[in-house]
């Protein structure tokens, strides 16, 4: 699952940065469910819970933007804008972890996997990635802030986006 995810981050052509982060966060949950390190170490899921959200929410604004389904982030800069980025870059990461919690428990009554461990841990689970989609919604919102936008840059080339000097 983690490397179809990356590999459709690169078929939209995230910005660098951004495709860097998504790889980050893949590798994190792929190698920790092959190394076992969720039975390992006990706070590794919660790493987890919070470096996902922050790493792969931007990455999906920003890959709604690529694929024209919402305004790019660089169409207007102003503070409501800013801040409407923030709000929804939250809320998409909360909902991921939302959909990945109901996963966890179906799976466990169709498939007998044990993926969830009760009440508090999917509580838990859901706290943290909503701290971490936090953390990714600013960071979304500073990359916009400063010049970042959805396209993919070339060192030394830029033909996707014009500038004003």
């Amino acid at each position: 699952m983690p490397g179809a995810v990356t590999v459709v981050a690169r078929l939209v052509d995230v910005p660098r940065v951004h495709d860097l982060a998504l790889t980050v966060g893949m590798a994190l949950q792929g190698f920790g469910e092959t190394l076992g390190a969720y039975d390992e170490f006990v706070r590794f899921d919660d790493l987890v819970h919070v470096a996902l959200p922050m790493l792969t929410a931007p990455v999906v604004s920003i890959a709604l933007a690529r694929l024209d389904v919402v305004p790019d982030p660089r169409d207007e800069t102003h503070l409501r804008h800013h801040v409407g980025i923030g709000v929804v870059t939250l809320a998409r990461g909360i909902s991921i972890g939302a959909l990945w919690e109901v996963y966890e428990w179906r799976s466990d009554a169709w498939l007998g996997t044990r993926l969830s461990e009760g009440n508090d841990d999917t509580n838990g689970d859901l706290v943290r990635d909503t701290r971490g989609s936090l953390v990714g919604a600013a960071l979304l919102v500073a990359w916009v802030r400063f010049g970042g936008g959805s396209v993919r840059r070339i060192p030394g080339v830029d033909t996707h986006e014009e500038v004003s000097a």
